[in-house]
C-alpha cells in the first residue's frame, strides 16, 4: 500500500468556492474516487490550505488510475474549473511504517478502504482535528529511526500521544521523511495529549536518542471536511 498526500493552497477567498464545487458536482464515481481517504482544512500552517490522502496498491495502481481519469472529459471540465481557484498543488507519496504497531490502519494485506467503518465519527465528534507530524532525517539514518522505533515501549509510547492513524516513511517528494497521523477529539485534546507526551519518561527518552537524526519536525493540524464523500475516514458509508 501507498499513501498519496495532497496539499492544494487556494487563492484568497476561494476555498469556499471550491468547497461548494465538491457539491455541484454531485461526487460522480470515478477511477480513483474509491481510493479517498480524507479531505481535510488546514487549522495552522499555510491559509486555507486542502490537505487530501489516499490509499493505493502501489505505483503502477496509481498511474493506470489517473490514466483512466484524465481521458474522461467530465473529469477534464471539472479540472478547468476548479484548477483557477488555485495557486499552487503538491503531492507526495508514503509507505506504511514497517513496525506493526505504527501501522494500525495501513500496514498489513488488507489496509483500510473507503466503504469500510470509520475510525470515529465525525458528527460524534464534530471539532475533531487531524495532526500531521513531518520529521526530516538525515540521509541514511532511516533504519536507525525504525530501530530507535523498536525499541521497549517507545511504538506505544508514539501511539499513546492520540488515536494513531499511522506512521508512514516517504516513498517520492521529499527524501527522508517520517509522516505521522494522529487524530484527536478537538483542539483541548491536542493540548493534553502533548502535555502527556512531554512528562512521560519513555518519550523524553526516545527524542534524546533520534536527536542527532532529526534535520527539522514541524506539526500541521487539520479538520477533515464535514462531507461524507470526501472524508470517508470519519464517516460510515452510505448504504446502497
Amino acid at each position: 500500500m501507498i499513501l498519496e498526500k495532497r496539499s492544494y493552497s487556494p487563492r484568497p477567498g476561494k476555498l469556499e468556492a471550491f468547497i461548494e464545487l465538491q457539491y455541484r458536482t454531485g461526487f460522480p464515481k470515478s477511477p480513483i474516487s474509491e481510493q479517498r481517504i480524507l479531505y481535510c482544512t488546514a487549522l495552522s500552517g499555510p491559509i486555507d490550505q486542502v490537505v487530501h490522502f489516499w490509499g493505493y496498491d502501489d505505483l503502477d495502481d496509481w498511474q493506470s488510475r489517473y490514466g483512466e481519469l484524465h481521458t474522461s472529459e467530465r473529469v477534464q471540465k471539472y479540472f478547468r474549473i476548479v484548477r483557477p481557484n488555485f495557486f499552487e498543488q503538491h503531492y507526495e507519496f508514503f509507505t506504511p511504517a514497517p513496525i506493526e504497531e505504527l501501522s494500525p490502519l495501513f500496514g498489513g494485506e488488507t489496509p483500510w478502504a473507503s466503504g469500510d467503518p470509520p475510525v470515529a465519527e465525525l458528527t460524534a465528534d464534530p471539532d475533531l482535528v487531524v495532526e500531521t507530524r513531518t520529521l526530516s532525517l538525515q540521509p541514511g539514518s532511516i533504519p536507525d529511526f525504525w530501530e530507535a522505533c523498536r525499541a521497549p515501549q517507545i511504538a506505544s509510547a508514539m501511539a499513546s500521544s492520540g488515536e494513531l492513524i499511522g506512521v508512514f516513511q516517504s516513498l517520492m517528494g521529499i527524501q527522508h521523511q517520517i509522516l505521522q497521523l494522529t487524530w484527536y477529539r478537538d483542539l483541548a485534546h491536542v493540548v493534553a495529549a502533548r502535555q502527556q507526551r512531554a512528562e512521560d519518561a519513555v518519550w523524553r527518552a526516545f527524542e534524546e536518542s533520534i536527536g542527532s537524526m532529526v534535520m527539522w519536525q514541524e506539526s500541521q493540524l487539520l479538520a477533515p471536511m464535514p462531507i461524507p464523500q470526501l472524508a470517508p475516514l470519519f464517516h460510515t458509508p452510505a448504504r446502497s
